[in-house]
């Protein structure tokens, strides 16, 4: 497996999944301090969606998409693909994400209600049938959809105990370790990594990933903790301006010049997103539109 496979397939499909995890170890945590959290958070969750996803749509019909769309665009995709130049694949909305965490908040709401013996036997059931459903997928080969609500059932339990035996959940991080790279030698022997996030390496490595961050940081650093506050905007704001310099690329130097040919051309693509990304949320976080990035 080359290097960049293994970025991509693995350490890159870690964002979203962590992401998850940690927004409903949070929910869960401000519910137990308050029982009317639940309200806040919604309304917040509904609010950012339906700002980003209005984004995507003024785009998407600026940029000449047509209409109508399917209903499953206006929600579970959040949005739809933005055809930024002809010749390239659409870019895919990333909003789906929102879509995602506002329908497993709900479903960590109601978790919450069950009793204690119940929310067990929900979580076996739930990481059991997941975790199968991942290998049987794998070994036919199948594509779970990116933005099906299959990929995320499992980290709703996962986040509620997680948030009550967190010591006892870190305990287990070379447990969840051992079996993320069984669960690589697996794919990587069947030859199957078709799904992004719908795969057990992947589960096992968010599980992973976040025990070992609990169990090793006493401290937030600077950086850490701006990147982490105006994360929402960074990840929002990265596509749109990528497929801006792109399309301005295509238009000014043909299409023979995306992707481009050089290895200083892509790093320089990279820098220049990298540097408008972090303007465009700094400058919205000084607006009243500060809380769609922070």
């Amino acid at each position: 497996m080359k290097i960049d496979e293994l970025l991509f397939h693995y350490f890159l499909m870690l964002s979203v999944p962590s992401f998850i995890l940690i927004s409903l170890y949070f929910f869960y945590k401000k519910l137990a301090e308050s029982s009317d959290y639940w309200k806040i958070r919604f309304l917040r969750l509904f609010q950012i969606y339906v700002f980003w996803v209005g984004i995507q749509f003024i785009l998407y019909l600026i940029l000449g998409g047509e209409l109508p769309l399917p209903l499953k665009t206006i929600f579970r995709s959040g949005g739809p693909n933005l055809p930024w130049v002809s010749f390239l694949a659409p870019f895919p909305s990333i909003f789906y994400y929102l879509y995602a965490l506002i329908v497993c908040t709900v479903l960590a709401f109601l978790f919450v209600k069950l009793p204690e013996k119940i929310k067990l036997v929900v979580l076996i059931v739930v990481v059991g049938a997941t975790c199968v459903y991942f290998i049987i997928a794998s070994i036919d080969g199948k594509t779970i959809d990116t933005r099906s609500m299959r990929n995320w059932y499992a980290y709703i339990p996962v986040a509620y105990y997680l948030y009550r035996y967190k010591d006892k959940f870190i305990q287990f991080r070379w447990f969840f370790l051992a079996g993320f790279i069984i669960a690589v030698v697996f794919e990587y022997m069947y030859g199957h990594r078709m799904s992004a996030f719908g795969r057990l390496s992947v589960f096992l490595e968010t599980l992973t990933a976040v025990s070992f961050c609990l169990s090793g940081w006493r401290s937030i650093s600077k950086p850490t903790a701006l990147l982490s506050r105006y994360s929402l905007g960074l990840y929002a704001l990265h596509p749109l301006f990528m497929g801006i310099l792109i399309l301005c690329v295509t238009l000014f130097w043909g299409q023979e010049a995306y992707p481009p040919q050089m290895l200083y051309q892509g790093v320089l693509l990279f820098v220049v997103t990298l540097a408008l990304t972090f303007l465009g949320t700094w400058l919205m976080s000084k607006t009243r539109f500060r809380m769609y990035v922070m």
